[in-house]
């Protein structure tokens, strides 16, 4: 027997051609927290000439989207704010 993978979305969408309603029940997420999926990334925003990027996240549960608002992206703003934007070095 071989193996197949396939991505969440894809067996996602299998499941609800199939019949099987897939129900996003944000009272789990209150409960014991978010199922984060990385989907990209935002500017850090941290000043006008930041050119810094976070990693966003969307809960596969309930939909929600943390926007880069999540530990790496505080990390990298710490980061960012204590840098010379005026230098050529800094992306």
């Amino acid at each position: 027997m071989s193996t197949v993978t396939i991505s969440e979305d894809e067996f996602l969408r299998l499941k609800e051609k199939a019949g099987e309603v897939i129900k996003r029940d944000p009272t789990q997420c209150l409960a014991i927290g978010h199922t984060w999926k990385f989907i990209g990334g935002a500017n850090a925003g941290c000043g006008e000439t930041c050119s810094c990027s976070v990693p966003v996240h969307e809960c596969i549960v309930c939909g929600d989207c943390d926007y880069g608002d999540n530990d790496e992206g505080n990390d990298t703003r710490q980061e960012c704010a204590l840098l010379d934007h005026n230098d050529e070095a800094h992306p």
